[in-house]
């Protein structure tokens, strides 16, 4: 009991920070981590742990060292928590332990040696030795049965570090030696329980994989220990920085993406400025942008400036600015490449992989008519928002599209986190009002964009895309569509119906039975007018293609296309 009531006086953080969080969000796993919130879980540790009565440490039947001693790993080979015993070298060290040696070693190189973060290396033999401690237990999995006081645990934990106040400091926040649990299979029958009791994989990534990303995630965790992390807003940077390290180590496991969906999909339940360790999830991405752009050394310097007791919020600016640049300045960049992924992603220059990350979602998308086009909101200091306003071109021109990306900036409000939410109303017309700024400077119907909020803290991100002139096409592409590699079919849309119009699409299959008849809009795919139907995203559920060959018909305002298009299953 001692041992639970120890880690809870370190970690506890602010209920309200959590306000604004969905804890069991549907994307993604915010278990992930229970470092920064072991308390909602502790009835799992209580249960099942056997801890060693004098370091208050889990105690498990074996240990086994890393190929430099530096690492003890602690496990089970019998019992709820014992790891698969398969030992395929034969050297009496089950594989999976010998694996997660291995990759302690790596994760100390690159982290410690490489990069130059402290070494956390070193407990003065709290777990019998003076090697840093990674102990295996069953964390990723739930409880089957609720407790006689129905406390039940959800599941989903990779895994967690634990801080022990051993390291006297003169200056800065409290400073720790600590030690690592991680799940001792990462097993794809392990399975985490929804408040509405449904039943969903804990992981996202399995086996080794599961292993190598927690571990980097976590040993950055016990790394954070030793600069000391600000009590009431440090969860934020630890996670930013650890899921940052995942992608960094180990680019191609790509579990972080669960939180980059999340973020993408519900922006405004992950402001900035609530600094909780979910938010934190989610920004890692925003860490992995300032390494990208400056390198590991901005990571760093952020950590160093903390170590000396400045607060999280203000240590990333003062780093920044030792860059010559500030939070506004590359929150307005970050944000900017945020667009750029998926479809869009030919312009990202920080996300290598920016063509398999979601596309970010508008809280408006509007047409523009006539005098303007208009929206309004709240935002939260460094809160996201993006909003598209198309605007009709006379044939042959594709739309003139418009992209604002808004957030609040006021830094002040943010570093003392007195934040506030700063209404906002925001338009798109054809009169140059007073503050507006002039879009679409080339084209043919050139108009204004004006944004105005009440303390003057939000500002937008413009990003403008200019019609050009399309053309009319006669034949749907791809044809033969393959459902293994694309993802919708291009029908060929009338001659003179303008981008934006709906018109009739029918599809009929080899027997002229009809199976699907639906009003689509005409949309541009390069310098082609087009009509997109998705497949491959399952946007039409409600219809279903074998291998075959099928005839579409086109029709709107008397005119009318028919053709073929071949498909393969």
């Amino acid at each position: 009991m001692k041992f639970y009531k120890f880690i809870i006086f370190f970690l506890i953080i602010p209920s309200f920070l959590f306000a604004k969080i969905d804890r069991f969000d549907t994307l993604a796993n915010d278990n992930k981590c229970l470092t920064f919130h072991i308390e909602n879980t502790g009835n799992k540790l209580l249960k099942t742990f056997t801890f060693d009565t004098t370091t208050k440490r889990p105690k498990n039947q074996k240990a086994f060292s890393s190929l430099t001693d530096m690492f003890l790993i602690h496990y089970d080979t019998s019992g709820v928590h014992s790891v698969d015993l398969t030992d395929s070298n034969h050297n009496g060290v089950p594989d999976y332990v010998d694996s997660v040696a291995y990759y302690c070693e790596y994760v100390y190189q690159k982290e410690v040696v490489e990069m130059g973060f402290h070494s956390p290396i070193g407990d003065s033999l709290r777990g019998g030795s003076n090697a840093f401690d990674i102990y295996l237990l069953n964390i990723g999995d739930r409880d089957l049965y609720p407790d006689i006081d129905g406390g039940q645990d959800h599941g989903g934990a990779y895994g967690f570090t634990v801080p022990e106040f051993d390291i006297p400091s003169q200056v800065g926040f409290p400073k720790s030696i600590s030690y690592i649990v991680i799940d001792n299979d990462f097993s794809p029958r392990d399975s985490m329980l929804l408040p509405d009791k449904r039943l969903v994989q804990s992981f996202k990534v399995f086996g080794y994989d599961g292993a190598k990303v927690t571990l980097a995630h976590e040993f950055h965790h016990a790394i954070q220990m030793r600069y000391g992390l600000d009590n009431y807003t440090g969860s934020i940077i630890a996670e930013m920085s650890s899921v940052m390290m995942e992608m960094v180590l180990y680019p191609e496991i790509m579990d972080y993406m669960q939180y980059v969906r999340s973020l993408f999909k519900n922006p405004s339940n992950y402001p900035f400025c609530t600094p909780s360790p979910q938010v934190g999830y989610r920004y890692g991405i925003f860490t992995y942008f300032i390494q990208k752009k400056y390198g590991m050394d901005a990571v760093k310097k952020i950590w160093e400036i903390i170590e000396i007791g400045i607060p999280t919020y203000k240590a990333i600016q003062s780093a920044l600015e030792y860059y010559n640049s500030s939070l506004i300045t590359e929150w307005k960049a970050f944000t900017r490449s945020l667009y750029f992924t998926n479809s869009r992603g030919n312009q990202n220059q920080y996300f290598e992989n920016a063509n398999e990350m979601p596309e970010f979602s508008f809280k408006n998308d509007q047409i523009f008519t006539v005098p303007s086009a208009s929206y309004s909101g709240k935002l939260l200091q460094f809160e996201i928002r993006m909003d598209r306003t198309i605007v009709n071109n006379p044939l042959p021109l594709s739309n003139d599209t418009l992209i604002a990306i808004e957030s609040s900036y006021d830094t002040l409000a943010l570093f003392s986190q007195n934040t506030y939410g700063d209404d906002f109303n925001a338009a798109v017309c054809i009169d140059n009002l007073q503050n507006s700024v002039p879009i679409f400077v080339n084209s043919p119907r050139k108009k204004y964009f004006q944004l105005s909020s009440a303390h003057n803290s939000v500002q937008a991100e413009l990003i403008e895309f200019v019609g050009e002139e399309t053309y009319a096409i006669d034949y749907a592409f791809p044809s033969p569509f393959r459902y293994n590699t694309d993802d919708a079919i291009y029908f060929p849309a009338p001659e003179n119906i303008e981008i934006g119009k709906k018109v009739n699409l029918r599809i009929y299959n080899s027997a002229l039975k009809e199976i699907f008849n639906d009003q689509v809009p005409i949309s541009s795919q390069g310098k082609n007018r087009i009509i997109s139907l998705d497949l491959k995203n399952n946007a039409n559920q409600n219809i279903y293609f074998e291998s075959g060959i099928y005839i579409f018909e086109i029709e709107a305002d008397g005119q009318r296309k028919v053709g073929k298009i071949a498909i393969v299953k």
